[in-house]
């Protein structure tokens, strides 16, 4: 692997890894939006109008992580073994 697709390899993962954490991040910082989360998870069709909007936008927002990670991987800017990792927390 030559040094730039190495480099290329490297950006991809830390530019995914920044997004999943911010994604992280921000469940961690609001108790409240935890709460949205687990519970549309487990039972989103109970949720109110504006709860089931949230809580709609943040599945679109992590669904953007996962196409973005996915696409590096079609392209070969993600490894394998990384692509795996990514991979867990999707089904996860």
């Amino acid at each position: 692997m030559s040094h730039n697709n190495r480099a290329s390899a490297v950006a991809a993962k830390c530019a995914s890894t920044q997004m999943l954490s911010q994604f992280v991040d921000a469940l961690i910082a609001d108790p409240e939006l935890m709460d949205l989360w687990l519970g549309g998870r487990s039972h989103a069709e109970s949720l109110c109008d504006a709860a089931g909007a949230r809580f709609a936008n943040m599945c679109l927002k992590a669904f953007r992580f996962f196409s973005a990670t996915q696409c590096q991987r079609r392209v070969g800017t993600l490894r394998e073994d990384d692509w795996t990792e990514f991979y867990a927390v999707i089904r996860f």
